[in-house]
């Protein structure tokens, strides 16, 4: 099983762009996946408007852990790395971060498609 670590930008993508993210990233894996939310960037997402439909998503289709403390982005950088984790991530300094690591980064390519950075 495929654990993926899903970035806050990624959590607002299915109410923002109708994008069911989930099956987005099972399809282009094509195995089973654990989906993973940091609670960090949980608590990053409280800021927008969609906040309870992200959390009432999550709640249903990832399991929440805690990084520790810190920014998001390294919290992200840190546990994809030891946990062997793809990100799937739209911020374009964290992924270019997540490839010097060699972490694999799934992004939003157009106005629906994901695919691997």
């Amino acid at each position: 099983m495929k654990t993926v670590l899903l970035d806050t930008n990624f959590l607002l993508l299915p109410f923002e762009r109708r994008i069911d993210v989930f099956e987005g990233v099972e399809r282009l894996l094509e195995e089973p996946v654990q989906f993973v939310v940091l609670k960090e960037c949980l608590d990053e997402a409280r800021a927008s408007r969609l906040f309870k439909s992200v959390e009432a998503m999550v709640a249903k289709k990832a399991r929440v852990v805690s990084a520790g403390k810190g920014k998001p982005d390294d919290l992200i950088l840190s546990w994809a790395k030891e946990n062997g984790a793809v990100v799937c991530t739209a911020d374009a300094r964290l992924r270019i971060r997540l490839k010097k690591l060699g972490v694999p980064v799934i992004l939003l390519k157009g106005e629906s498609r994901l695919d691997f950075a």
